[in-house]
């Protein structure tokens, strides 16, 4: 049976991380945007049965965007997670490969 392995580049996951985290910010931002205009739309400046509707569907909208951004917080927790500790193990390992004897047949 072949072995397979697996490199993984740390520096590709941060570039990830981190362009998931940007991501997440950008949208987190528009939909608080979008949040006070319908509000202040739905309280002032169009009060009636269709605002009322139309602010109903983006609550329910929102809460499903809401649960979306908690699935993705939750990625990109669990993802920097496992980048800590496969750099902890990674680090453990080349330190252990650096201390082992180069010289084993006394040359």
């Amino acid at each position: 049976m072949a072995m397979i392995r697996i490199v993984v580049d740390l520096s590709v996951v941060d570039k990830k991380i981190q362009s998931f985290l940007q991501k997440l910010n950008t949208l987190k931002k528009v939909m608080a945007t979008i949040d006070r205009i319908i509000k202040v739309l739905a309280a002032t400046s169009w009060i009636s049965p269709a605002s009322k509707a139309l602010l109903a569907k983006y609550q329910l909208l929102k809460k499903q965007i809401d649960e979306a951004i908690r699935i993705v917080d939750e990625y990109i927790h669990d993802l920097m997670t496992v980048r800590t500790q496969y750099g902890n193990v990674e680090k453990l390992l080349n330190d252990k490969i650096g201390a082992l004897k180069t010289d084993v047949f006394g040359v």
